[in-house]
């Protein structure tokens, strides 16, 4: 059975990404679909109190940002916001989606050394993509 440990990750990293954007997020959309990320973009919403856009990314669950639609698009994935469960974020700007995933990486694996777990507990948002992208890159 699944289970989410704790939703805190993933809402300091919607809350950072937000802050960027100066409070002006108004929905999410799932990067890939998954177990854990889309029920963890979902309690991210229930918390902000926004809609989650019923498309995604990539169709299916994926390793890496290149292999999402946005990225064949060539979207910006700035800033791409990491964090922890302890609340600590960080804001990667990178040129596109394989240097974002290259920076990514190694933060990723600091937050989970630290944590004492692999994978578990690392919250992620990328840029918002506005109206008119997020139509024409979501698969829905």
């Amino acid at each position: 059975m699944l289970k989410i440990q704790n939703s805190q990750s993933a809402i300091a990293a919607f809350d950072r990404l937000n802050k960027e954007y100066r409070g002006q997020i108004g929905y999410v959309i799932p990067g890939e679909i998954g177990a854990v990320n889309t029920i963890a973009l979902i309690l991210v919403a229930i918390d902000k109190g926004i809609p989650v856009i019923d498309g995604d990314g990539a169709g299916r669950a994926i390793p890496a940002l290149t292999m999402t639609t946005f990225a064949a698009l060539n979207l910006s994935a700035n800033p791409t916001v990491l964090a922890n469960n302890q609340g600590q974020a960080v804001s990667v700007f990178a040129g596109d989606a394989s240097q974002a995933e290259s920076y990514c990486r190694p933060i990723l694996e600091v937050f989970d050394q630290e944590a004492g777990e692999r994978d578990m507990g690392d919250g992620q948002a990328d840029s918002p993509k506005g109206g008119h992208n997020s139509r024409n890159s979501t698969i829905s």
